[in-house]
């Protein structure tokens, strides 16, 4: 609020003085603190407007996306997906941290929970889910192979070297790491 405005209506009060300049001093330190809480309840209120906006949005579109599911959604014996739990979403495999023999067993595990299709959709799904030389592997087989799960897990174990021959290699040039026992490469070769 305006100084003069408040010197004027302490005035009309019957204060002058020090009592006059305190009346200002607290109404106008009042004043800013009422402007700033208005100021922050009006931030609060904008936030929550744009997060039930938001909100909103997202239920539109899963609504939408379950409506386009449900009519493109070809009719057999399954058991109703909707009527599921949704699923957790996997990670994608990363050539660099991921143990591709480790990830695809984990990956059956989880198609097998979810009782998807072996013959139509593990294939889809783990593709999907490939990236760096293991997508390569998968774009570059014909389709009919890249939509047959067991097509495509030989031809990514053949990459990766997780074959019969593979292993053998892997056998043969085993070195125990500086510093490790002989009995912890024993230990890796029986694991891997």
């Amino acid at each position: 609020m305006d100084t003069q405005i408040l010197a004027d209506l302490g005035a009309s009060f019957g204060l002058s003085g020090a009592d006059l300049h305190k009346f200002v001093k607290e109404e106008g330190e009042r004043a800013d603190r009422a402007r700033k809480d208005a100021d922050a309840n009006a931030r609060d209120l904008r936030a929550h407007e744009l997060e039930m906006k938001r909100q909103e949005k997202e239920i539109l579109e899963l609504k939408t996306n379950l409506e386009d599911s449900k009519s493109n959604r070809q009719f057999d014996n399954r058991p109703n997906l909707l009527n599921r739990a949704p699923a957790p979403k996997l990670p994608p495999f990363n050539d660099n941290t991921d143990d591709l023999d480790a990830y695809i067993e984990r990956f059956e595990r989880f198609a097998t929970a979810q009782n998807w299709v072996r013959s139509s959709e593990w294939a889809i799904n783990l593709g999907a889910l490939l990236q760096g030389k293991a997508l390569e592997v998968y774009s570059r087989l014909p389709v009919a192979k890249a939509t047959d799960y067991d097509e495509l897990k030989d031809a990514l174990l053949r990459k990766y070297q997780l074959t019969e021959h593979g292993f053998r290699q892997k056998f043969r040039w085993a070195r125990p790491e500086t510093g490790r026992v002989p009995s912890s490469l024993q230990y890796d070769l029986k694991t891997s």
